[in-house]
């Protein structure tokens, strides 16, 4: 842990609840919080097709020798209405981070992770509603999925 007073916090992706919950636990030290496509109602499901991770049945893939066809499937096994299309090359990004030296271990660690309590949901929205340090929301319109209208519309500031 980093010995600082003061900071200002930039939140992004899957960090945002993971940040907002620190927030909400040491205000006084929070600076300022800008906020880059991220959620807060932890409440709902992983936005990201990263949320299917969760489930122990991937752990028992080998990642690094998996076919690429077969990656691909675990992200698109079939057409859910709920299920966002995700740009082939961040799909991409997944996979290498399912890759890497420890087979993926540490990035399925972080995605089996979430808490989706009502209580880290209220630890979370502590971070953004009725805070003494200034906020500000920056959001890439065109993410498939972190849509605006659905999770930036919760920031307006």
């Amino acid at each position: 842990m980093l010995c600082l007073d003061s900071f200002h916090l930039v939140v992004h992706d899957i960090g945002g609840p993971v940040g907002f919950a620190m927030a909400a636990d040491m205000p006084e030290r929070i600076k300022s919080i800008t906020i880059l496509n991220t959620w807060v109602n932890v409440e709902d499901s992983n936005p990201c097709p990263c949320g299917l991770l969760r489930h122990r049945c991937w752990a028992r893939l080998n990642w690094p020798d998996e076919p690429r066809h077969l990656e691909l499937c675990f992200f698109f096994p079939w057409p859910l209405p709920m299920q966002p299309e995700f740009p082939e090359e961040e799909v991409e990004a997944y996979i290498d981070l399912l890759k890497r030296g420890d087979g993926g271990k540490a990035f399925l660690k972080i995605m089996r992770g979430f808490d989706h309590s009502p209580a880290f949901a209220k630890r979370c929205y502590r971070a953004v509603q009725n805070v003494p340090y200034p906020l500000q929301a920056i959001w890439g319109v065109q993410d498939p999925g972190l849509k605006y209208e659905k999770y930036g519309r919760k920031f307006r500031l």
